[in-house]
């Protein structure tokens, strides 16, 4: 669950700016409005993204067993 809300905060901070900045040009009658809104969402989006990761690291998550080189080449050498 906490990963469904994450992931749709980052996509939200992602998709939101450009959609204002495609109605901002839609009634302003530009078309610059959003590609600031893409770049902006952009900006917002890997922020977010690297504040989630380093939240992760930092509550002492550990990454999942993965086995060494040495495990890996004796599976393969049929031993």
């Amino acid at each position: 669950m906490q990963l469904a809300i994450h992931a749709s905060s980052i996509v939200g901070g992602m998709v939101i700016p450009g959609l204002i900045g495609g109605y901002l040009d839609f009634r302003l009658g530009t078309q610059f409005c959003v590609l600031i809104g893409i770049g902006l969402g952009v900006v917002a989006g890997t922020v977010q993204l690297l504040a989630l990761a380093r939240r992760g690291t930092k509550t002492g998550s550990k990454p999942a067993h993965r086995p060494d080189d040495n495990e890996d080449s004796d599976r393969d050498a049929g031993t």
